[in-house]
């Protein structure tokens, strides 16, 4: 008799269930003190300051950095990684509200994700520094044409809030921090309720949520897609995001 019981299924893209994953029961936990909100006031909570994840983030003064996780990358390289893609998606709402002529819905869109983003950058920032590291420095960005008009912003919104949400899966593997885990699990809905959004905003009235599963990217093929737009002078690179070792629990990750 086969005694070794069922092996433990995995979802269509090949990462187990949630029950896998939130063995210590973090993530359901963190879900379970939010259980109150509606989604419209949690997202209203982020535009306010970040009060949802800060009160996710907050109170970590005293936890002592994590080991690397299993990517060899430390929490603080991945808040690094985090932060970079946030500072990024921050400045790009805010040259669009400036210079794509955005009316109506789509200046709420643009006006509401900017707040977002402006509040996961103050949070994630303050957070590294807690965990003594320091926050990686915002880079110059160049967004070229994409901010020229209603139709290339929201096309490159859609495109760079997918990309969040996947960075955000696929850098939950790599997480040592519990703490660290769910908080970041607090901000990737938001980023899926970003993507929704605007795919409802296209002249064909996309499908909010097209597909059953999302596709998780590593860090590495994430900083890969954005240095291919080109909206990062100088590019992105692991190696500059993990700062000093002494700050990281481990050796600093490697360059994408």
């Amino acid at each position: 008799m086969d005694r070794r019981g069922p092996t433990p299924r995995k979802l269509s893209n090949g990462l187990p269930p949630l029950e896998v994953l939130d063995r210590d029961g973090a993530i359901q936990e963190t879900l379970e003190k939010a259980g109150g909100d509606t989604r419209r006031r949690f997202l209203g909570k982020a535009a306010a300051g970040g009060v949802a994840t800060g009160v996710l983030f907050g109170g970590l003064g005293a936890f002592a950095v994590a080991q690397s996780g299993g990517d060899g990358l430390s929490d603080i390289t991945i808040l690094n990684f985090a932060l970079a893609l946030e500072f990024l998606e921050r400045d790009f709402y805010a040259e669009a509200l400036e210079e794509a002529g955005l009316e109506g819905e789509m200046k709420t869109y643009a006006e509401t994700l900017q707040e977002h983003e402006a509040a996961h950058v103050d949070t994630i920032s303050s957070t590294i520094e807690k965990l003594g590291g320091t926050p990686v420095s915002k880079p110059s960005f160049d967004f070229k044409d994409t901010t020229s008009s209603a139709d290339s912003f929201l096309e490159t919104s859609i495109q760079l809030e997918e990309t969040g949400v996947s960075a955000y899966q696929g850098a939950a593997p790599a997480i040592a921090s519990k703490e660290i885990l769910a908080a970041a699990a607090s901000i990737l809905p938001v980023e899926s309720f970003h993507t929704a959004w605007g795919r409802t905003l296209t002249d064909g009235g996309d499908l909010p949520a097209p597909e059953a599963f999302t596709e998780p990217m590593t860090p590495q093929q994430v900083i890969a897609a954005v240095n291919e737009l080109g909206f990062v002078e100088g590019g992105l690179s692991l190696d500059a995001l993990a700062g000093p070792a002494s700050a990281q629990g481990g050796a600093p990750g490697t360059a994408g």
